[in-house]
This record gives C-alpha cells, structure tokens and sequence, in this order.
C-alpha cells in the first residue's frame, strides 16, 4: 500500500486495504466514505471489494464467481456473538 501511495494520489484515487474486521464492517466503511464523498460533490468512478474471497475464474458455476479463503461457519457463528458500537462518539 505504502508503494502504491504516491501513484494513487497523482491519479486521485483512494485505496483502502483490508484491516481484518468481520466481514461487512468494510462494507459499513466504505457505505460511509462513499456517502461522505457524494455529499461533497466528489464522484466515484468504480468501487470493487474483494473481501472474503479470491477471483475464481475456474469456477464458473458459483454465483459470485470467487472461492472463500476462510471458513463461512466462524462467520456464521460471529453473528451469534455480541457487538459493542459507538454512536456519535458515544
């Protein structure tokens, strides 16, 4: 990402790389930041997330067309799990 930094800023554009939370906390993130964004009047070109999963391209037969890279039954069971948010810095 470092490496990449000075090339994505000269050609305005964001990267944003996976930080390890549950899945669809990057989504929340980045529903936020795109949201920001519009209301500045920026637009966004294109927007693609990879999180959890890799391209597939030799399994044609899955909806998404990508292999999970982690086992779907902890994130289903992390959704059993309680949650702590903070609202408005609160």
């Amino acid at each position: 990402m470092a490496a990449l930094h000075a090339r994505a800023a000269d050609a305005d554009v964001l990267l944003l790389n996976e930080l390890g939370l549950d899945p669809g906390i990057d989504h929340l993130s980045a529903l936020d930041l795109l949201t920001r964004l519009k209301a500045r009047g920026q637009v966004v070109e294109a927007f693609t997330s990879f999180c959890g999963g890799v391209p597939a391209p030799d399994v044609p037969h899955t909806p998404l067309r990508y292999k999970f890279s982690w086992n779907p039954r902890g994130v289903l069971l992390a959704g059993l799990n309680g949650a702590r948010y903070l609202l408005g810095g609160d």
